[in-house]
């Protein structure tokens, strides 16, 4: 059975500031770690057919002491039905917006290769 195949991108925009004052900012790892639970626990359409969601790369930060404003992260949905990716990419830009809101940041989907 061929594997079907959706590649994402999602920036998640929070506040910077620095690592003194954490409370002044708005962390965007913290939308990323809501956003990251959710996937590895996102089930498809039907229970006999598996899928998978990895996240494969993240760029944050380069500072030991500052909060940065944006943090970013690739990955791949893997399912084994056109109608599972066609759910996945309907479902995935709302489920991050909501779950990044949850800690006060933002979130964009962007799906790659398209």
């Amino acid at each position: 059975m061929k594997q079907m195949t959706a590649q994402f991108e999602i920036a998640v925009f929070g506040q910077g500031g620095h690592g003194s004052t954490p409370h002044l900012s708005v962390n965007p790892l913290d939308g990323f770690l809501a956003i990251h639970e959710a996937l590895k626990q996102y089930r498809g359409i039907d229970p006999n057919l598996p899928c998978v969601c990895d996240v494969t790369g993240i760029n944050y930060g380069i500072r030991p002491n500052v909060i940065g404003d944006t943090l970013s992260f690739r990955g791949c949905f893997r399912g084994f039905t056109q109608e599972d990716v066609n759910l996945f990419r309907d479902r995935l830009p709302q489920m991050a917006q909501a779950l990044a809101a949850r800690w006060l940041c933002t979130a964009e989907v962007t799906f790659l290769g398209e």
